[in-house]
């Protein structure tokens, strides 16, 4: 179990001591950085937690395991955004290079990753919901020629295949935003849970937790506290002090460390066959595949962090803003720029660094950029504001620190 877990080791050997020992709490937070594997570690437990032979080999033959391969498994359901497109296109240039089952699997679970968030018996009626519908059974007709087990169409009908389903999932991904768990789905989600049969076990998912807005964490503590039998519930997060403490009271958490570029440039390799060594990691892998340039996101934020320590950064007159606010607004860089100053200001300040050697005010203003970048991403994943202006009033606030 969990062999398709790379580079988290510490996370795996809790995992399966929990599972054998059987101390598995019935909620579970996993928490880290984007790209870190956990929601690949939630679908592995889902499979092992409803294994019928209890040894869940990744080569298990078991009816529930052939299910959770392809993420067809009925008691397992998904909510909650993620970067769907980058790794629908990333996995469908590996089936295009690599013509062979390991691609079909990782080609199909990308795209149900996506499709599985709008199972029907968890959906709100309304003109969305019935228009998606049609666009996923489209999806899974094409998706039926591609699946593990069948015999690959030639490469233009594959081709032709990949790009009509990574367009439909486009249409899908713009038409519901960036907010995917709705409280009426949680409502759903508790009623679904407290009617199984007994002995039958159920996972319910909630990728990226901290950005429920308030009536859907509201419902969602409810649940918590008055789990069911049989139903595990696992959430993930980038960070843990984004989850509201009442809610972090009832999970167990789970840290999955961020892969070094020698990690990740080897599940680059293992997993998606990338022959090159050029992606340091795995989220410039597939920032390149959603048509983002890394090199101009770590140029852009690099020089930002500059700006601040000389103390030369002018929100309204520097060219630098601009073109900040322009990526943000025309190209979606956004969150990602807010991501990347938080991952670069806590490696060029880290402890290890020798804080004692940083002067005292540059700690404290380093402490309140930090609190501020994760203000502002929290309000950019959860609430629908532009966000070209909050990067601006973010910009303003960071020069304005003392």
């Amino acid at each position: 179990m969990f062999e398709n877990i790379l580079h988290q080791e510490s996370v795996v050997k809790r995992l399966k001591q929990d599972v054998s020992h059987k101390t598995l709490p019935s909620s579970l937070l996993f928490y880290g950085e984007p790209y870190t594997g956990k929601t690949t570690t939630v679908l592995e437990l889902a499979r092992v937690l409803t294994c019928e032979k209890n040894k869940a080999e990744w080569n298990c033959r078991c009816h529930s395991c052939e299910q959770h391969r392809v993420l067809q498994h009925p008691s397992v359901v998904l909510f909650g955004n993620r970067y769907f497109l980058e790794e629908i296109t990333a996995c469908g240039d590996v089936l295009s290079r690599n013509r062979k089952v390991f691609a079909q699997y990782m080609f199909t679970r990308a795209v149900r990753k996506l499709v599985r968030r709008f199972d029907p018996e968890f959906q709100v009626n309304g003109p969305k919901s019935a228009k998606v519908f049609q666009d996923i059974q489209q999806i899974e007709d094409v998706l039926e020629r591609l699946l593990p087990g069948k015999e690959l169409p030639d490469e233009k009908r594959v081709k032709k295949a990949l790009e009509s389903i990574i367009s439909i999932s486009r249409k899908i991904i713009l038409s519901f935003g960036r907010e995917m768990i709705p409280v009426a789905q949680v409502r759903k989600v508790a009623f679904w849970a407290h009617t199984s049969g007994p002995g039958k076990r159920k996972i319910v998912v909630f990728e990226n937790a901290d950005t429920m807005l308030e009536s859907s964490r509201n419902a969602l503590l409810k649940l918590l506290e008055e789990p069911p039998g049989d139903c595990y519930f696992i959430l993930t997060a980038k960070q843990k002090g984004s989850i509201i403490p009442t809610v972090l009271s009832r999970v167990r958490p789970y840290h999955f460390t961020p892969r070094s570029p020698e990690a990740s440039r080897d599940v680059l390799k293992k997993i998606f066959r990338e022959p090159s060594d050029d992606y340091a990691t795995l989220k410039e892998y597939f920032l390149a595949w959603g048509n983002l340039d890394p090199v101009l996101l770590r140029n852009i934020t690099g020089k930002w962090i500059d700006h601040l320590l000389t103390g030369t950064a002018e929100v309204e007159r520097d060219p630098l803003v601009s073109e900040i606010v322009h990526l943000s607004e025309e190209k979606g860089y956004a969150s990602l720029f807010i991501e990347e100053l938080i991952t670069r200001m806590r490696s060029c300040f880290s402890p290890e660094e020798g804080r004692e050697r940083i002067d005292p005010r540059l700690l404290r203003r380093i402490e309140a950029w930090r609190n501020l970048l994760h203000e502002s991403y929290y309000r950019m994943e959860t609430y629908n504001q532009r966000p070209s202006l909050i990067i601006e009033q973010m910009l303003y606030r960071m020069t304005e620190t003392k």
